[in-house]
């Protein structure tokens, strides 16, 4: 497995499908971004090409600089083939689809899931998602997730969920015990990652303590029992 320091410890960011209304999705990840304190490059995605949020924009994911470590993706379903095959020709290490409409919604959805996961394959460029809260990492001071007002006390807990609405209650529970954060990944349908590779690389993760997972179903049930194995061996594991 490649390494995934490009999604927890990213030195660049492109936010795809930023939007100008405060309430939309789109601009709500953008601003946690930037509130969230990282200290990299980020760049905005929006056709319209207006600054949003202060930063200049890119009017399509052709026009981004090349070799950008992670792309947070929050675009209607039906766009997100397209623009992940972009992400691609432009180097793009690893994408987070936020967007949902794929595999958990119908046969169209698993058709285009199963799309998404040919073109990772294809590229080499490492997918987490689709359906998913995105990404959060106290270390890389990055909060790439649609939650607000996260609590930012550091310590050792990674947290890998498959629901992304239960990933926020365990998330604020943690806070509300004094409990310190230092990952978070919403992995949603686990297009290309799956648990079993978070697993092995938080695992080896000297910033992590303890793992906890919150698991609806895995793709590969004797991988994920090899990767739990390897992984309790070096620190605890809560299921």
């Amino acid at each position: 497995m490649t390494s995934l320091v490009p999604l927890f410890r990213p030195r660049s960011v492109a936010v795809v499908g930023v939007s100008r209304n405060p309430a939309k999705l789109g601009h709500r990840l953008l601003k946690n971004v930037l509130d969230g304190g990282f200290a990299g490059s980020v760049f905005p995605v929006n056709p319209s090409g207006e600054p949003i949020l202060g930063l200049p924009t890119a009017t399509k994911v052709a026009d981004l600089p090349p070799d950008i470590d992670l792309a947070l993706v929050s675009l209607p379903g039906p766009e997100v083939l397209s623009a992940v095959k972009g992400l691609a020709v432009r180097r793009v290490k690893v994408a987070v689809i936020l967007s949902s409409g794929f595999g958990e919604v119908d046969a169209e959805g698993r058709a285009l899931q199963a799309e998404l996961s040919a073109a990772a394959t294809e590229s080499g460029m490492r997918l987490v998602g689709p359906n998913c809260m995105g990404v959060y990492s106290n270390p890389g001071r990055l909060n790439g997730t649609y939650f607000w007002d996260l609590p930012r006390t550091a310590g050792g807990i990674s947290v890998v969920s498959q629901s992304g609405a239960y990933g926020g209650l365990i998330i604020r529970h943690l806070g509300s015990l004094g409990l310190g954060l230092s990952k978070f990944l919403s992995i949603g349908n686990q297009v290309d990652l799956e648990i079993a590779d978070l697993l092995d690389d938080l695992a080896a993760d000297p910033e992590t303590t303890l793992i906890a997972a919150f698991i609806e179903s895995v793709r590969d049930g004797k991988r994920f029992v090899e990767a739990a194995r390897r992984a309790t061996r070096r620190k605890p594991v809560v299921v």
